[in-house]
């Protein structure tokens, strides 16, 4: 692609780019962002005279060219790279209930037929927990295994303590490498089942950019996407977007009912980058 561009003034260096008539080429460390070259045509400009400037933007291959996605969804490097993980978003939750006792801030819940019928007045009725569907975070467990390995753990907390920017995990994986992603929540005092790339099941999906959102998860196709996903998801299209060298993977925690509203693959978000 080539563009003219006038230059203007007293002679000027078109080194001000650092090229002088030669090749620049820009380097950066994320592998998502287009490489290239530019070649000037000049190494000085007269006043009222323009030079060619020639662009060549290498954009990078897509992920399925360097990374396949076996059945049921074990990722596979088809070269030696280096990995990196991000984690999102982890958001399971328990909505509150009042157990009959109420659960407002003052212990008494407006919603409560037994404290109506004793004629306790919920002063905080208000914030009332019952009506306004509040929530706990439950904690979240994130594991990796690479060749079958015994897992290793990733990341243990709730959404507030995560910084999605923040890389979890940076690893070389080699050609026909296995790697695998697993996770699980704590509820009720106990841990609830693991799901994980190497077993089949529709709390787990690996996308890359462009694919389409599940159409049976009612929640995201319905426009209801908690914050931390919105960023990586085309509204309009129903489509995902992330990097050419990027899988998104998406779990639901909580929920084994594909019909309920609950069920919105949106209680683990991990980031997959290959380099």
């Amino acid at each position: 692609m080539k563009y003219t561009l006038p230059f203007g003034g007293r002679c000027q260096t078109v080194g001000m780019l650092a090229c002088l008539s030669l090749s620049c080429t820009a380097f950066a460390g994320d592998s998502d962002i287009p490489r290239g070259t530019l070649t000037v045509d000049h190494d000085w400009v007269r006043v009222g005279e323009k030079s060619q400037l020639a662009w060549k933007i290498d954009y990078p291959a897509p992920v399925t060219t360097v990374v396949k996605v076996d059945t049921p969804n074990v990722i596979k490097p088809e070269k030696d790279l280096k990995m990196k993980v991000r984690v999102l978003g982890a958001s399971l939750q328990k909505l509150k209930n009042n157990s009959g006792n109420g659960n407002n801030v003052d212990g008494v819940d407006s919603s409560n037929y037994g404290n109506v019928l004793r004629g306790i007045i919920d002063p905080s009725a208000g914030i009332d927990d019952e009506i306004r569907g509040l929530a706990t975070y439950l904690p979240i467990e994130v594991l990796w295994s690479l060749d079958g390995a015994a897992w290793t753990q990733i990341f243990y907390g709730l959404q507030n303590s995560i910084t999605p920017g923040k890389v979890l995990l940076e690893t070389k994986v080699t050609n026909d490498s296995k790697v695998n992603f697993g996770a699980h929540g704590w509820r009720d005092g106990a841990w609830l089942p693991i799901y994980s790339t190497a077993v089949a099941s529709p709390n787990v999906v690996v996308l890359k950019n462009g694919d389409q959102i599940p159409p049976n998860v009612t929640a995201l196709n319905g426009g209801t996407i908690a914050g931390y996903l919105k960023p990586y998801i085309d509204t309009v299209n129903k489509t995902v977007k992330v990097g050419e060298r990027d899988l998104i993977l998406m779990m639901e925690l909580g929920e084994t009912d594909t019909k309920k509203a609950a069920f919105d693959l949106q209680d683990l978000l991990l980031l997959v980058t290959f380099e």
